[in-house]
Formats: structure tokens, C-alpha cells, sequence
């Protein structure tokens, strides 16, 4: 059996899995990026970026790209509201319209140039791991290979060979309707669509018709009937549902692109277990509702990403990695609770009739729509810490004046590596950094404006003093002097060496 050896063993050649090998990259790790397909598929589950994740591209240097091949929507939703970020301070005040196997084909070209192609046609068939290494047992069609690594993470969807054989549980709850979905769909007489084309009301169940081209629709059909998900994925039950829900089929055409799917809501029990990592819906499933699925994903291989790299090249101590599952099974859980929420206010009986009514009246509320905004697009995540000041929170979009100019914070942390960064006159923090030399940048200047704006409008004090990590997140901030700085530098940054340890 052909045995070979690398750092990190991806699973799964998604966006996630993409988005994750590039980050590794980055961070100076040899990575295998494998995938059971044997090739890359037009998969469009997928529809668009939230502004969050488009932040996360930003600071890497690859949003152009995508920004060039999409389409800014004016809005989220959230269950068919209507969510304007118009009045949020951020860069991308909009959700970007662009299919997956767009921002696939466009993530892959990225990692090509970072020196990493996927490995196609190889799929995980046994795992084993000890204190020193996790060994991957892979098939190919040459035959079976064993794959020694530092570590193994599974981005390989919902029914992850990884989770499953790494024994993780996976508990959360059954589905309670069946859904029906193809695209690109041609009608013969396709329906004048008025207002928002998402989950409009129909009979038990609800409907989106989206004109995603010139002549051509994405269709979606959901009936509160989980028995219908044992049908067969097929263009004549497609035209069933829309006539049951819609009242009309639209003269519909064949396609060969219909897929089933429910609001099976489940997560990992631990998102990390030794040497075994999961991202993506290997660690997550839930109703696509709100349009969170990739980017839930995409943000947990960009929180991962750095802390593996710097784990793998001996900077950080493996308990970094027990902060991914502290930080992204958090934001987990919120998009499991509102996505279950949303399936619930979009029920048509009437007993959930007074809840839809409530909740829509509540939405005319500006203060509740910025709310509901920032958990959709994940601009108001905030990780939870007890480090106090800005911890956990994102990093806004700031510019800091230096010697050099003004700067933006969002470009310098395009080298994936952590940014202490001194906003105070006559404040000099060289002999601190000295202890990180090589694994983090120093940035000393003083801010543009004497105050910062988060997302839904808040303002807060410019700190004296912040860490920022490679994720666009806070590690710790003061407003007063650097005490807890030390500690945390060892947290985000691992053990501080001594000047004759410094590479």
C-alpha cells in the first residue's frame, strides 16, 4: 500500500475545505486537499455572500474577484423580512449574488496559485490517530493509500466520513418538511414576480422564484410534509409541488438540477477531537434559511486556518486549538436557533399565524431589523471572552495614521499574522513584540477619528492598545495601559521565546 506524508489532510475540495487549504498556505503549511468526487460539479445549493464573509476575503487580498463575477443584492432576509444594511457602517452593506460553483471554481484558483490542487476521486475510508500523528486511509482508483499528517480536517459535508469515523456525535433534531429546488429552470409563462422572491406564502407551504439570468429562474417549493422527502429528485415532481403550493406549474421545463433537502438541524458534539478537526457542514446541517450555510462554513476554516498554521509550525500550543470549538460552536448554535425560527414563522397553519403576524409587525421596528441584520450577516458576532474591551469582537474597518501614512487595518492583515497595534503618542511597545518577533507585526500610529463605529451603530473609545488576530477578530484591547497584554500575546500568539530562540 503507497504510504505518503504532509502537515494538514483536508477533506473535501469545497468552499470550506478551499477557503481552509489557502488559509494554511498562507500560514507556511503543506497541505493535501482531497475530495471522494472525481471532479468539481456545477453545485449552485449555494446563492450568495454575506457581508461578513466578503470582509474575510477583503483582508486576504481576494475580494476583487469576486465582487467582479457577482452581483450586489440590497439586502438579507431573514424568513421573507426584508433586511436593509444600508445604515450599517461597514464596507459591504449588501449580500453578494454569486452561485457556488462560481465561488468555487474562483477559491480554487486561489489555492492553485498558494501551490495546492485538489486531489480528486479520494475518499477517507479509515482514520486512526496517537499522540504523535493521524493517519487517513484513503481510496483511489490505483487503490487504497495511507496518509500520514500533523492533523486531519473534515470540510466533507454532512455526512462526513471524517466525523463519522472520528466517532463524533452529531445530535440535533429530524426534519419536519420536505423542500424541492432546481435551477437553471426555463418557464414558458413564468409568473410576474412583485416584492421580495423569497418564501412567499402558498398553500401548506411556501415558494421562491428567483430570476437569477435573462430567460432563466431558480425555483424552490416547500411543503410541510416531510414524508415527500422520500420522492425522487425529478422535474415532473418539481411541477407537483409548485402546482400544490403555487396553484401553477408555469409551463416549467425539464431540468436535470432538482435536489431534495429538509431542515434536518444537527451539530458536532466537539468540533475538534485530538488531531481531528471539523468545518463546514461537517460540523454543522441545517435549513438554508437566511442564506447562511457557506459562509457559516467559509468562517470556520478562516477561524481555524491560522490557529492550525500556527500550531503545525510550532508557534502555538494545541490548546489554540480548543478555542476554534469554543468560538465557532457558538456561532454555530445562533444559526441553528434562527434557522429553526425561521422555519417556524414560515409555517402556514394558523396556529403559527400569530407569530408570523408579530414578528413582521416587530420588523417595522428599525432597532429589531439592525438586530436581526447583524446575526445574519454575522457582522455582530462576538466571541464570547473575559478579557474584556473589544475581545472577540470584529475588528471594525479602521484606518491608523503612521509614519508612513494613513493605513487600513483590513490590508495589513492580508499576511495572515496577528497585528499589535499602538494607538497612543509616546506609547513603545518594540521590546514587547521583540518576544514574538516573526509571528506577529507591529503597527504604531494613532487613529483617524477619536471614536469607532461597530456595525449596527454603536460607538466605542479607540483603545490605547489592541491585538488583532488573523481572523479580523479582537483578541484584547485596553483603553488603559497594557496590563493582560503579556497573557494574551501567549494565548493568540503561543509561549513568548527568548531572543536566542527568535528565527
Amino acid at each position: 500500500m503507497r504510504e505518503i506524508r504532509t502537515q494538514v489532510v483536508v477533506a473535501g475540495a469545497g468552499p470550506v475545505g478551499l477557503w481552509l487549504a489557502g488559509e494554511l498556505r498562507v500560514g507556511g503549511v503543506d497541505v493535501l486537499l482531497i475530495d471522494q468526487a472525481s471532479q468539481r460539479t456545477d453545485d449552485r445549493r449555494a446563492g450568495s455572500l454575506q457581508s461578513r464573509t466578503l470582509e474575510v476575503f477583503d483582508q486576504r487580498g481576494y475580494l476583487e474577484p469576486m465582487l467582479a463575477a457577482g452581483s450586489p443584492g440590497q439586502y438579507a432576509h431573514y424568513s421573507g423580512i426584508v433586511l436593509s444594511l444600508e445604515d450599517f457602517d461597514v464596507p459591504y452593506r449588501y449580500a453578494l449574488q454569486l452561485f457556488q460553483d462560481r465561488v468555487e471554481r474562483l477559491l480554487e484558483k486561489r489555492v492553485t496559485q498558494l501551490g495546492v490542487r485538489p486531489t480528486w476521486g479520494t475518499a477517507v475510508i479509515g482514520l486512526s490517530q496517537d499522540a504523535d500523528e493521524v493517519v487517513v486511509r484513503a481510496q483511489t482508483a490505483e487503490g487504497e493509500v495511507l496518509i500520514h499528517a500533523d492533523y486531519v480536517v473534515g470540510c466533507d459535508g454532512g455526512h462526513s466520513a471524517v466525523r463519522k469515523l472520528a466517532g463524533i456525535g452529531f445530535s440535533g433534531t429530524d426534519p419536519t418538511l420536505s423542500a424541492i429546488a432546481a435551477d437553471p429552470v426555463v418557464m414558458d409563462d413564468p409568473p410576474v414576480i412583485e416584492g421580495f422572491p423569497f418564501d412567499r406564502p402558498g398553500t401548506n407551504g411556501h415558494y421562491t422564484i428567483l430570476l437569477a439570468a435573462e430567460g432563466w429562474y431558480r425555483v424552490g417549493v416547500v411543503e410541510y410534509d416531510p414524508s415527500l422527502a422520500e420522492r425522487e429528485p425529478s422535474a415532473d415532481e418539481l411541477r407537483a409541488a409548485m402546482r400544490r403550493v403555487i396553484g401553477s406549474d408555469f409551463g416549467l421545463h425539464d431540468t436535470d438540477r432538482v435536489k431534495l433537502f429538509g431542515d434536518t438541524t444537527r451539530q458536532a458534539d466537539r468540533y475538534r477531537d485530538g488531531r481531528v478537526l471539523l468545518a463546514g457542514d461537517a460540523a454543522h446541517v441545517h435549513f438554508p434559511a437566511g442564506g447562511q450555510g457557506l459562509n457559516t462554513g467559509v468562517q470556520d476554516a478562516a477561524n481555524l486556518g491560522w490557529k492550525l498554521a500556527a500550531v503545525v509550525r510550532g508557534d502555538a500550543t494545541a490548546d489554540l486549538l480548543d478555542t476554534y470549538h469554543t468560538e465557532r460552536h457558538f456561532a454555530g448554535e445562533i444559526v441553528q436557533k434562527n434557522t429553526r425560527a425561521q422555519v417556524a414563522l414560515n409555517r402556514p397553519d394558523e396556529h403559527h399565524r400569530p407569530l408570523r403576524e408579530t414578528m413582521r409587525w416587530l420588523a417595522t421596528e428599525p432597532t429589531v431589523t439592525k438586530v436581526l441584520g447583524g446575526m445574519i450577516s454575522a457582522l455582530a458576532l462576538r466571541y464570547p471572552s473575559e478579557a474584556g474591551g473589544m475581545a472577540g469582537m470584529r475588528l471594525p474597518d479602521v484606518h491608523v495614521r503612521t509614519t508612513d501614512g494613513d493605513v487600513r487595518l483590513f490590508e495589513l492583515l492580508r499576511r495572515g499574522r496577528p497585528l499589535l497595534v499602538v494607538l497612543t503618542d509616546g506609547m513603545d511597545l518594540s521590546d514587547v513584540a521583540e518576544g514574538w518577533a516573526g509571528r506577529i507585526d507591529l503597527v504604531t500610529g494613532t487613529a483617524t477619528v477619536p471614536e469607532w463605529t461597530l456595525p449596527q451603530g454603536e460607538r466605542i473609545a479607540v483603545p490605547e492598545v489592541m491585538l488583532v488576530r488573523p481572523d479580523g477578530y479582537v483578541g484584547w484591547s485596553s483603553t488603559a495601559g497594557i496590563d493582560g497584554l503579556v497573557e494574551a500575546l501567549g494565548t493568540w500568539c503561543g509561549p513568548v521565546r527568548e531572543a536566542s530562540q527568535q528565527r
